[in-house]
């Protein structure tokens, strides 16, 4: 069949509802952020119900849930997407051990902490996707990758880390250290993991 035949058929239900489908997918990708800090009420008490479902080992259903209940979220914030993208890189890093899948989920979240500079939670939100990022490509065995991401987490937030993320980001780089044949490095780094205790 070409194309002006094509145009002017019928339209068939099938073909309603893929067009519908193109529309509702190029309207929801312009989809804007509301810019205030924080999350919305909402959007908290979603994570709460998704955080029991993956403590509970129900992390698929808990996917399925937040995808389908945020759309729902009027307004979101920035924050609230960031986190979305948080919630999908620790279901497919940490449960399902995809991580390549992983770190297009890190990407995102480093992406939308680099769109947002000016927002109060810019600095945790780009040590933590840094930090996502640096985690997926160690997993990958991309150490050198790891070992950047790694480092421009600790530079960003080196200052405003607590100590147990200090001795994790430590450990982490002392291993990436090992996996590159940097043993001396290594070294330096899991000794000062233990000033951390």
């Amino acid at each position: 069949m070409t194309y002006l035949k094509l145009l002017y058929k019928k339209p068939t239900t099938a073909t309603c509802l893929l067009g519908t489908l193109l529309m509702l997918t190029l309207f929801s990708c312009n989809q804007k952020y509301d810019t205030r800090p924080g999350n919305t009420a909402a959007f908290k008490r979603l994570a709460v119900f998704v955080d029991t479902l993956f403590a509970t080992n129900r992390n698929a259903e808990g996917i399925r849930y937040l995808d389908s209940s945020f759309r729902d979220i009027n307004n979101p914030t920035v924050l609230d997407k960031y986190k979305l993208y948080g919630f999908h890189y620790f279901h497919y890093q940490k449960h399902l051990g995809d991580s390549k899948k992983a770190t297009l989920y890190a990407d995102k979240m480093l992406a939308i902490a680099n769109q947002n500079p000016k927002n109060p939670e810019y600095p945790a939100m780009f040590v933590d996707a840094n930090f996502a990022k640096g985690d997926a490509s160690f997993a990958l065995q991309r150490y050198d990758e790891a070992y950047q991401h790694l480092y421009e987490g600790y530079v960003v937030g080196r200052n405003k880390l607590n100590k147990t993320i200090l001795s994790d980001y430590t450990y982490r780089m002392g291993m990436i250290t090992y996996k590159m044949g940097s043993y001396k490095l290594a070294k330096d780094f899991l000794k000062r993991v233990m000033i951390f205790w």
